[in-house]
């Protein structure tokens, strides 16, 4: 499962710092206003976009993606509201209720999406299935993330 895991071309965690989505072909005007983050970019289709570019990137592919390992569209909602909320405040605290032991590609998908987005917050699964809970920590796919099994 380790090697399931593993970021094909592992996307850099997502940068907060303006200055790294400025367009080096534009002169900077003395009174110019800092680059727009791709995190905060006024066009929620670029979110939208950038969302779904990083976590097709991650195998297994988690099921947060329409159109590629299911019919779910949750990238627009993460990409229009979750996106925003991340620059706005980096350390914010996440919970994700399901691991995704039931999913037919296997537990963390989403996990390893949450790492490179999130890479500053405190990142929480709560899943029921502990068997699969302690499974996957001791392959080391919650490394990081803290647990929390029991049912909802």
């Amino acid at each position: 499962i380790d090697a399931v895991l593993q970021v094909s071309s592992p996307p850099p965690p997502c940068s907060l710092d303006p200055a790294a989505t400025t367009n080096s072909s534009v002169p900077a005007a003395s009174n110019a206003q800092p680059a727009t983050n791709i995190l905060n970019h006024p066009d929620p289709h670029k979110r939208i976009q950038h969302f779904r570019t990083v976590a097709s990137k991650l195998i297994p592919v988690t099921d947060k993606v329409g159109g590629i390992t299911s019919e779910h569209r949750y990238h627009n909602m993460y990409g229009m509201f979750l996106l925003p909320l991340i620059a706005l405040r980096p350390t914010l605290k996440f919970l994700e209720i399901g691991l995704g032991c039931d999913m037919n590609y296997g537990p963390g998908a989403s996990v390893s999406l949450w790492k490179h987005l999130l890479p500053d917050a405190e990142i929480w699964e709560a899943e029921y299935d502990a068997k699969c809970v302690e499974k996957a920590q001791k392959e080391g796919m919650l490394q990081g993330i803290h647990v929390l099994v029991g049912d909802q």
